[in-house]
């Protein structure tokens, strides 16, 4: 009996995106996206069904995943809705935030240390409210963004290679072919120079389909 409550135990207590059979790339947070001399050093997911689980960064600009996505393969993307990190004060998951247009607001707020944040309330990410002035210059920052058509903090996916390189939001795309080799990257939506004051980090989870 002892044993089998310590089973479930362990089972409830596993994260939804959690594989122990899945790979787990060596992730460079400092590298430039597919700044490597040669790509084919990567590990590759080459059978399907095959994963990898990712941990990326908030304070990352790149996320370089170290983990080569083949040509003309597809994948599957799948993160979690309650995995939260942290700009600034702003709690949110990967589908990122969003500036008020009416006055209303809902989401938390994060504590000092990013992993007891809770998530945020809204479907799209918390929406959030600085006043007019403040919603103005937040509206205004958003189109400086890296990817400025995209929300503040959402996740953003890039695959690059040698001579191909394309943007993605991964809360609008959970699956994709790139079209040659290229190296996975991510990072969180937001100013180039803001990256100081952003922390926690989330959970990617990616597994080939054919």
């Amino acid at each position: 009996m002892t044993r089998y409550l310590l089973l479930v135990t362990l089972l409830m207590a596993t994260p939804v995106l959690a594989a122990e059979n899945c790979l787990k790339p060596k992730i460079d947070y400092q590298r430039d996206c597919a700044a490597i001399s040669n790509l084919n050093n990567l590990p590759v997911l080459s059978a399907v069904d095959d994963c990898a689980i990712i941990t990326l960064d908030a304070r990352s600009h790149w996320n370089a995943s170290g983990l080569r996505l083949e040509k003309n393969a597809t994948y599957e993307f799948q993160l979690a809705d309650d995995d939260t990190w942290c700009d600034a004060s702003i709690v949110t998951n990967y589908k990122g935030w969003q500036v008020s247009k009416n006055g209303q607001a809902h989401g938390g707020s994060c504590p000092a240390e990013c992993s007891k944040c809770r998530q945020g309330e809204a479907v799209n990410g918390p929406l959030v409210n600085k006043g007019k002035l403040g919603n103005a210059l937040l509206e205004l920052a958003g189109s400086f963004c890296r990817k400025p058509d995209s929300h503040y903090f959402a996740l953003i996916g890039v695959v690059r290679g040698e001579m191909y390189d394309t943007r993605f939001e991964f809360s609008k795309q959970p699956t994709f072919s790139p079209k040659a080799d290229a190296e996975l990257c991510a990072y969180a939506n937001d100013l180039s120079f803001m990256y100081g004051n952003n922390s926690g980090s989330i959970t990617l989870k990616v597994t080939r389909l054919k």
